[in-house]
């Protein structure tokens, strides 16, 4: 703006030269992250950067007035409203400040990213549940109501999220799998409904331990089943049940124990644990069975101290099958330990043969549920030592004595019994008026039975008128040097007066048993 001056006089102005005016053009953004490509198309001349996170520019030069075409490029995952992606803008420097200089058009586009939801929901579970999924790492959770219920995952971008559906025990569904991936391509994502089913599971009740052919039974639920054992491992399934807690019994089986559950009591069916995923058994346990066993203590009485003796005992384990078992000590008692209910027989014997077990043979006993205690009693062996006269006159026996290993013993029949240990014994035999006797004196070794000593009584009178000089020789007489009898393993004969039979002597069938019995070793 200026003036112009006239003064008596026209004026003429130089001629007003004009140049046309252009101006800037600048499209600005902000909110971009670094390192994403921008593009921005102005009246066919395309301009580009690369953010840097800030507020980045693009810029175009010698725009005059006037209306002109641009594009703005689409940013995948980002978004803005400033100005729709495509138009056209108008150049208008003379307007506002521009005043026909510096920038005739400018714009900062506002970005923000672009975000979706992924929803899923359920309608079948009842109420009170958790029912939970995670996606992309992300639990959420909630409380079922018994009707359809909802979780979402918001601010999720294009791309593939993986998915955990948890378990709910006792209750399955098969709309999708319990893992996966979400696959999110500019827009929202809403699964299918899960569709949930009460699970039933199986319960499993397994022995082990226990011997063929007896009968194994448990109730579960108040329904009951049983089997007959084969030795190896036996199980039952029972029928489906829902989780929850069910009671249940285990018959006694004499004999027989196992500590894996009480006898009887409730157990907890969960389906939903573990690698079980709804499916399966729900419950399972193994009893392990053993048996009750008892100790069978034999105690020794009458032995020398230190002598080693004997326990056998057989077991009757059925009709067909029985084990024999054997030890032996040197102290005062045997005991057989971890032996079961059942029938057993017995003996006992000791390597001493001077003594032998009071009950000989053998004998029986029954286990029940308790130990047994038996006494094992020895006694010193005695075998009868006779001494047999000939030669006194019929009916004119005189008493006659010995003396045994310093005893003395008469009589006025015609046998003088001892009753001996085994060893060796001298005796002597006393004096009788008249007579002489053979032997005299001398000694005896007890084996075992030993055959009669015969004695030979001599008249040392004269003999009456009218009678033999002499007593009359006997073949018993042979025997009058005997001085030594050695046991024999049979039965001992007495030898009584000439012109009868010598009866015999019947040993204890038990000692003499006992003693030509050879011991069991262990």
């Amino acid at each position: 703006m200026g003036c112009v001056g006239v003064n008596n006089a026209s004026v003429t102005e130089p001629t007003l030269v004009y140049i046309l005016v252009t101006y800037t053009v600048a499209f600005s953004e902000t909110g971009l992250p670094s390192g994403l490509s921008w593009q921005v198309a102005v009246n066919g001349v395309t301009r580009s950067l690369i953010t840097n996170g800030l507020t980045d520019s693009l810029l175009w030069t010698g725009a005059t007035n006037g209306s002109y075409p641009y594009s703005i490029t689409d940013i995948p995952s980002w978004h803005q409203t400033t100005l729709a992606y495509s138009g056209s803008i108008v150049v208008n420097g003379g307007t506002g400040p521009i005043d026909g200089t510096g920038v005739g058009y400018a714009v900062t586009l506002v970005y923000s990213q672009i975000s979706y939801t992924v929803t899923m929901s359920e309608s079948s579970l009842p109420p009170g549940l958790t029912w939970q999924v995670t996606v992309n790492g992300l639990p959420e959770q909630t409380r079922t109501t018994g009707g359809p219920v909802t979780l979402t995952w918001s601010g999720l971008q294009n791309g593939t999220y993986s998915y955990l559906i948890s378990d709910i025990s006792g209750w399955h569904q098969t709309t999708l799998p319990y893992s996966g991936s979400v696959t999110v391509n500019g827009q929202s994502v809403t699964e299918p409904s899960l569709a949930y089913t009460l699970v039933t599971y199986s319960v499993v009740f397994a022995e082990s331990g226990l011997p063929s052919g007896l009968t194994f039974q448990v109730t579960v639920n108040l329904v009951s089943w049983s089997l007959t054992t084969d030795g190896g491992t036996d199980s039952h399934t029972f029928p489906a049940e829902p989780n929850g807690t069910y009671a249940y019994s285990i018959a006694d089986i004499p004999g027989w124990n196992q500590a894996t559950l009480n006898s009887s009591g409730s157990i907890l069916v969960s389906g939903g644990t573990g690698p079980i995923n709804g499916t399966g058994t729900g419950y399972a346990v193994t009893l392990a069975y053993s048996q009750f066993t008892y100790s069978l203590t034999f105690t020794e009485t009458g032995l020398p101290t230190g002598t080693l003796w004997f326990a056998n005992l057989t077991e009757f384990v059925n009709a067909t099958y029985s084990r024999q078992l054997s030890l032996n000590s040197t102290g005062g008692t045997i005991v057989f330990r971890y032996m079961p209910n059942g029938t057993y027989s017995f003996s006992v014997a000791t390597t001493d043969k001077a003594y032998a077990w009071v009950a000989g043979g053998n004998a029986s006993f029954t286990v029940n549920g308790t130990s047994i205690n038996r006494q094992a009693t020895f006694n010193l062996l005695v075998y009868a030592l006779d001494f047999i006269e000939t030669g006194f006159p019929l009916g004119g026996r005189a008493n006659w004595s010995i003396v045994l290993g310093g005893r003395l013993a008469n009589s006025t029949t015609d046998t003088i019994s001892f009753a001996e240990p085994n060893g060796t014994y001298s005796f002597t035999l006393g004096p009788v008026v008249g007579f002489t006797s053979t032997p005299r004196l001398g000694s005896v070794t007890v084996s075992g039975p030993v055959r009669p000593l015969a004695v030979t009584f001599k008249s040392t009178l004269p003999p009456p008128t009218g009678q033999p000089g002499s007593v009359p020789f006997q073949p018993i007489d042979l025997l009058a040097g005997l001085l030594v009898a050695v046991a024999i393993g049979t039965a001992a004969v007495r030898v009584h007066r000439r012109g009868k039979t010598p009866p015999k002597v019947v040993w204890p069938p038990s000692a003499l048993d006992q003693q030509t019995r050879p011991p069991h070793d262990s």
